[in-house]
């Protein structure tokens, strides 16, 4: 998340709302609560661009 924000992106984070102060620390400048708010609906035409949307992963994996 802090490299995320260093280079500029906008961090939004799942959390519990016992860790959203924690989360917001890292960084994040929005926080969900991933136990009370519904995943938002996605549409086909939001995941048809030609172009892949970013991934984060550890470094080991691939």
């Amino acid at each position: 998340m802090r490299i995320a924000k260093a280079r500029g992106a906008r961090v939004t984070a799942l959390a519990s709302a016992a860790h959203h102060d924690l989360v917001r620390e890292l960084g994040a400048d929005e926080i969900i609560d991933h136990r009370t708010t519904a995943p938002p609906k996605r549409s086909r035409t939001s995941t048809s661009s030609s172009t892949p949307a970013p991934r984060a992963s550890a470094p080991w994996t691939s």
